[in-house]
């Protein structure tokens, strides 16, 4: 756990799996020159654990997935970071006030930061001047955030290096599978694939 302005990060939890993934099926198969479609099952499954390596390389989503972040109260300071990565839209900031009821605040109380990495939300000071006062008790949630984070909603909003990445990885993990007919380790990957993963990774909340 992580506490920032006073403020402890309880966890931030993906709430919905990314509608496409930054490459197609007909992509990866492109691209390892496969034209039958007796291993689809196979090369789907390879690009989805390659979407999450590249992922957590960069540690960042790459296609649009929902987050809800949880905090045990409200910062001290104007500003609540959302940690997964480019932040497009803020559903909904709910919290437990003093005397127990959950309240939801007004979405004119802050202003959505898209344009820094990591997102974040700030108090918007001709509404509010400071963040309400919440119920607390340690390690207990009272602040509950949800958004949306990453490049895009489809797999063209993802960068081209990103992409490039996940299909150098399918392509790998392939390749042992086809020789060694074992399954494969998918811990390892070329080297290449993380330096293009690395180019856009951002630093993670310690």
């Amino acid at each position: 756990m992580l506490a920032v302005d006073g403020a402890t990060y309880l966890s931030n939890v993906e709430a919905t799996s990314p509608a496409v993934e930054p490459v197609t099926l007909a992509e990866a198969k492109a691209h390892l020159r496969v034209t039958h479609s007796d291993e689809d099952s196979l090369i789907t499954s390879l690009i989805v654990a390659a979407r999450n390596y590249v992922e957590g390389l960069a540690n960042r989503p790459l296609v649009n997935r929902t987050y809800t972040l949880k905090l045990d109260r409200f910062p001290a300071h104007y500003e609540i970071i959302l940690p997964a990565g480019k932040v497009s839209a803020v559903s909904s900031v709910a919290y437990v006030d003093t005397n127990g009821q959950t309240q939801t605040l007004s979405a004119s109380a802050y202003t959505v930061e898209t344009q820094r990495l990591p997102g974040s939300i700030v108090i918007d000071p001709a509404t509010i001047s400071a963040w309400p006062t919440t119920r607390f008790y340690a390690g207990l949630s009272s602040v509950t955030i949800g958004y949306t984070a990453g490049f895009g909603a489809t797999a063209a909003s993802v960068p081209q290096a990103l992409r490039q990445a996940v299909l150098m990885a399918v392509a790998y993990w392939y390749d042992i599978a086809r020789e060694t007919g074992s399954e494969v380790n998918l811990s390892e990957v070329p080297h290449g694939v993380e330096a293009l993963a690395r180019m856009f990774s951002i630093p993670r909340m310690a």
